[in-house]
This record gives structure tokens, sequence and C-alpha cells, in this order.
């Protein structure tokens, strides 16, 4: 009996070391006290990192590009246009227009004989000039035709400063004519005067009837040897104040001037 009870108690102790080694606990009938409640280990929430800041990347300056400095400005060379006289540039050829109904001859003086002839408001071309002792004469071209106008028998236009002077023909020997003058005046006419229409620059000339001749009323007096040529006539009473005066008399063979 007291082996089985030692048997006993050593098989107790035996099992209670293995219970102790494994873990284990025996009921051996006795009632353990109900372990305490584990409080729950209250989790720390990690500490939050911040995170590092990144630097902002930097941005570069905007390169401010170098004030261009401008090339020196190369002076074109100065052109120089060619020289055109502002004549020929803006006014035309030469011409010439008639005035009044005009003679054109063959040279430049009443003392040549009539080639053409140019009416009131004509124009034709300038073709050259005269020279002295015939100044004042164009040269010009009527139809085809090429003669010479007194300039004061009408006006220019154009550019008239390249004309070459032509050469006159050689002077004919002088037509002379008859002027016969009619007096119908009440008074007698004391003085007769004669203006070349052909060449107005010289004007009136002389008293053809002299200082002792007069043309009584109702009387007529004849001039012979006179130049042929186109004339403006004027009379005057013995006082000298003028009667009349008769403009662009064409003295032909005979011609016949009457006062009234």
């Amino acid at each position: 009996m007291k082996r089985q009870f030692a048997y006993l108690v050593s098989f107790i102790v035996l099992l209670g070391m293995v219970s102790l080694a494994c873990g284990i606990s025996v009921d051996l009938g006795t009632q353990e006290p109900a372990p305490a409640p584990v409080q729950p280990v209250q989790q720390l929430s990690p500490t939050a990192i911040p995170p590092s800041p990144i630097p902002p990347t930097p941005i570069p300056p905007t390169p401010v590009p170098p004030s261009p400095i401008p090339p020196t400005p190369v002076q074109p060379p100065t052109l120089v246009p060619p020289t055109v006289p502002a004549s020929t540039a803006t006014l035309g050829p030469p011409m010439f227009t008639a005035d009044q109904n005009s003679l054109c001859r063959s040279g430049p003086s009443q003392i040549y004989a009539v080639r053409t002839s140019m009416n009131l408001g004509d124009t034709v071309k300038i073709i050259g000039k005269s020279a002295p002792p015939w100044d004042g004469w164009w040269y010009v071209e009527v139809l085809g035709s090429k003669c010479w106008v007194w300039s004061g028998l009408g006006k220019t236009s154009g550019d008239l400063s390249g004309l070459q002077v032509v050469q006159a023909p050689p002077t004919p020997g002088a037509a002379k004519v008859n002027m016969t003058l009619n007096n119908y005046f009440i008074v007698p006419i004391c003085y007769v005067y004669l203006r070349d229409v052909n060449n107005p620059g010289s004007g009136w000339g002389p008293d053809i009837l002299g200082s002792t001749n007069l043309i009584n009323p109702g009387q007529s007096y004849t001039w012979t040897g006179l130049a042929a040529g186109t004339y403006d006539v004027s009379v005057s009473d013995c006082n000298g104040s003028s009667l009349d005066m008769k403009s662009n008399i064409q003295f032909n063979s005979n011609t016949i001037v009457t006062f009234q």
C-alpha cells in the first residue's frame, strides 16, 4: 500500500514536471482563480513623420538678351539724276497758235513771198527760229509746208529752249505795190501812218503823206513803190487827232483803202 502510494506520488510529481515543461496545467481538483483580464495594450499610432520637404525646382531666370547694337548704317551712295531741264519734262514740244488769220512766208520778212496761211486758232509745230537781222520769226510746219510766221501774230507753248537757228533764204527783190486811199470824211486827212503787221515791233512808221500834203474830203491819193505786205493803216486830221484805223490790209499790186 505504501508502495502504491509512493508510485502515485511519483506519478503526480512526474506529471507535474511534464506539465510544467509543456505548459499544461493539471487539474488536480483545485480551483484556480480566473486570470486577471488582460488590459488591451493601447496601440500607439506611429508618429507621422512628415515627409521631408522637397525643395521647389528652381526656375532659372529668363535670360535677358543683350541689347542689340544696331549696325552702323551705311550711307548709300547719292545717286545724282541726270540733269533734265524742267521745261523738257513738263512743257512738251514747241508749238505756235495763231491769234488771227496769218500769212506764212518763204522767209522771215514781209519781203518774202507768201507760201501758205494760218487761220485764227490754228496750232502748228515750231521747228526753228530766225536770227538777226530777222529777229522775231518762227520757222513752222503748216500742213506739211515749212514757212515763216511773225511771232507777234500768235502765242507759243512748250519748250522753246532747244530750238535751232534756221538761216533765212537769199533775200528776193522787194515787191513793189500801189495803194490808193479814198477820203470820204467831211474833214481833210493830213496824216497817214502804216504799221507792218508782220513786224509789229517796228511800230508805226512816219507820215507817208508828208508835211505838205493832205487829202481833202471826196479826194483820193495813190502811193507807188510800197513794199508788199500786211499793214494797219491809221489816218488823222490836220490837228493830229485820229480819225480811224483799218487793220490787216493786204498790200497787193493795187490796193484801195477807203475811209468814210
